[in-house]
């Protein structure tokens, strides 16, 4: 599986009962653009008031690796993209190597969002080194449900 980046236009009620259409930009686990893009609208069809609309303006493939999303009963809501270095050492040459990894991290805030990524790295065989944390624009991330 592949993580898709799908760009919306959705329409939301807004406080004062007016119906206003806005951007976001969700995040959605599958093997195509298309996969990703019918999964964003079947997740976000209950949402779109009557008489609105939703259509998807643009569909990409990122590099992202993995997802560590919040525990059901924890706060999330804000989505964080975390790079980092997995270093090894060459067996030949005794040379550090660095392999470049993106990893999304769901958190209250960034404290919240680099402490969950350190608890999810604990137990990890390999060294790294984090790169850079940076806040994304992702309203949700939808993953393949496993049994």
């Amino acid at each position: 599986m592949k993580w898709i980046e799908v760009k919306a236009r959705i329409s939301r009620q807004g406080a004062g009962g007016a119906v206003k259409t806005v951007r976001a930009v969700y995040m959605a686990d599958a093997m195509t653009c298309a996969e990703a893009e019918a999964r964003v609208i079947e997740h976000l069809t209950a949402y779109v008031p009557a008489g609105g609309t939703l259509s998807v303006t643009a569909t990409a493939k990122t590099k992202i690796d993995e997802v560590m999303r919040a525990e059901p009963d924890a706060p999330g809501g804000s989505w964080y993209r975390v790079k980092l270095s997995l270093i090894s050492a060459d067996a030949r040459t005794g040379k550090l190597k660095r392999a470049a990894v993106l990893q999304l991290v769901e958190g209250a805030g960034f404290e919240d969002a680099l402490s969950r990524f350190r608890k999810g790295m604990r137990g990890t065989v390999a060294d790294y080194e984090i790169e850079s944390i940076a806040a994304t624009a992702y309203q949700d991330v939808f993953a393949h449900e496993t049994a």
